[in-house]
């Protein structure tokens, strides 16, 4: 075998190795981890059993990509930068922009009966994913501040018309900031599906078939305990998100988008692949190593306020704390909140009762003077009641 296909053999085996989404989970949190890690450590890390994750990391290994070492009892894994070097430097090759105009395929005829040319989209079009929390929000003034080299033109703000008052507050003031302070050089696009809110009432009254997918907690009628399926991230974010970037790229004439993602270090493991083949998700904060502190400690410095936390008023995955802040110092949005969690105690089609806390019972029964942590656990369905488990990366930063 020649050293061309010794070559070509390894690049399929590689390309094989991380098309795969828990192979490619154990390679990010492997790239931004400040040391070699082993299975356990991996395992406590992704929502994947041990035996998957030590056959993923096996074929990694095989593949080249990643490399084992023993220290008495445990095996650490590590990635081999080289590698993916090589990797990165051949799949390159395919983003280089075509030219900005060919004959169409098979020939159009103009009015004269001669060849017209087309227009072909080309280049790669920066975004930003605004969630407008702490997180995304340093992320994009980091970017008008001119950090990372270059400023997408565009941010886009996914509104599921449910958000706290401070969060539409705190866009309003972005986007007077956008033209006030950096002479308007992005945007900011608000885009939305419909309200979540209406949606959810709307088929708890049987004036609609639509179902937000919202992560309701069941009760069932002999004490059975369960969560709904959550789909409203991708439903209400993602969704609207990427239709707008869909218009942009038409529009501008690109062929890719690359959407920057405000997930910071202590959230890696929020970190996804993007769904569609058109976009690539990419972490700035995490290539700078930035966790939630030192965004909030980047915003101090530059002068600017602490951004609210972004996410639905009503929305199951609030921890305790959040939830006082909102009986505390909102109480109009803790109304509605209570008045929605009675709203939505029988819903069609589903047998048991459903609520927005995890203690199963009225919102305003609960007793919130406990410390339930960000990391609490729902024990009957070994989920974390917060938004880690809006493993999306688009609610709460």
């Amino acid at each position: 075998m020649t050293a061309s296909a010794d070559a070509n053999k390894r690049l399929l085996r590689q390309l094989d190795a991380v098309a795969n989404e828990t192979r490619l989970a154990l390679l990010e949190l492997l790239l931004v981890a400040a040391e070699p890690m082993t299975v356990s450590d991996l395992v406590a890390r992704v929502n994947v059993e041990q035996p998957a994750v030590t056959k993923s990391l096996q074929q990694l290994c095989e593949a080249g990509l990643l490399v084992r070492e023993r220290r008495g009892r445990h095996i650490y894994y590590s990635i081999v930068r080289q590698e993916f070097k090589r990797l990165g430097g051949y799949l390159q090759r395919f983003s280089i922009e075509r030219p900005p105009a060919r004959l169409a395929q098979g020939g159009v005829q103009g009015t004269r009966g001669k060849r017209t040319l087309r227009q072909e989209p080309s280049g790669t079009m920066p975004a930003i994913s605004l969630g407008a929390g702490v997180q995304s929000t340093t992320l994009m003034l980091m970017a008008l501040h001119g950090e990372f080299g270059e400023t997408p033109q565009h941010a886009i703000f996914a509104d599921t018309g449910w958000e706290p008052k401070a969060v539409y507050t705190h866009v309003e003031w972005l986007e007077r900031l956008i033209v006030e302070q950096f002479d308007g050089r992005m945007t900011l696009h608000r885009v939305s599906r419909s309200n979540i809110r209406a949606d959810a009432l709307a088929f708890a009254s049987g004036e609609s078939r639509r179902w937000p997918n919202a992560p309701l907690f069941v009760k069932g009628q002999e004490g059975s305990r369960g969560i709904l399926r959550r789909q409203c991230t991708s439903d209400y974010k993602i969704v609207p998100i990427q239709r707008r970037m869909r218009e942009l790229m038409k529009r501008e004439g690109r062929a890719h988008v690359e959407l920057w993602m405000g997930i910071s270090l202590d959230e890696a493991t929020r970190m996804k692949p993007s769904r569609v083949p058109w976009a690539t998700n990419t972490y700035p904060l995490i290539e700078r190593r930035m966790t939630r502190w030192d965004c909030l400690r980047w915003l101090e410095a530059h002068g600017y306020p602490q951004p609210p936390k972004s996410a639905c008023t009503g929305c199951p995955y609030h921890n305790d704390a959040m939830w006082r802040t909102i009986r505390d110092d909102d109480p109009e949005a803790w109304q509605d909140a209570v008045e929605f969690d009675r709203s939505i105690r029988q819903l069609p089609g589903i047998r048991g009762q459903l609520f927005l806390h995890s203690a199963r019972v009225p919102l305003d029964q609960v007793d919130l003077t406990g410390s339930r942590s960000k990391l609490s656990r729902d024990s009957s369905m070994g989920v974390e009641s917060s938004f880690d488990a809006e493993c999306e990366g688009l609610c709460g930063v």
